[in-house]
């Protein structure tokens, strides 16, 4: 029989696996509305930062509605939650377009491989940064290891 301490793990187990799902499947209409926007512009010949910005834009909206209400179910004050989305996601923009130039100016890499590594930079620290501004409880959650 487990002990009181043992439930609590496993429940917290489950919570957090729970959430993680939330998390993952409420970034999937953002990422693909990124993609489609980007696709589209760089295949009708669009400056490849011009395309990243305009995808950003796109992506930005649909990423906070879902991340907002989905993954974390936030009943937080909707201008603050906004104003740090919005600020997260400026400065990982200007990350992209600076990794954006550098792979595609020196390195001459595909416009779109060169998105591609720069998502996967942009959602790791999307990650790790938006537990702090959705969930305020977030760090109390995490069990102790």
């Amino acid at each position: 029989m487990p002990s009181f301490k043992q439930e609590s793990d496993m429940h917290i187990t489950k919570v957090s696996a729970y959430r993680l799902t939330r998390y993952v499947l409420s970034g999937i209409p953002p990422f693909f509305t990124f993609w489609i926007v980007f696709l589209y512009m760089d295949a009708t010949g669009a400056h490849y930062m011009i395309s990243s910005a305009v995808a950003f834009v796109c992506y930005w909206i649909v990423n906070f509605v879902f991340i907002r209400y989905v993954a974390f179910r936030s009943e937080g004050e909707l201008r603050k939650e906004m104003l740090q989305h919005v600020t997260l996601h400026l400065s990982n923009q200007f990350l992209t377009f600076a990794g954006l130039h550098v792979l595609i100016a020196y390195y001459h890499m595909n416009t779109t491989f060169a998105q591609a590594i720069m998502n996967c930079i942009y959602i790791l620290i999307n990650v790790y940064v938006s537990h702090r501004i959705f969930d305020e409880d977030f760090m109390k959650k995490i069990p102790p290891s």
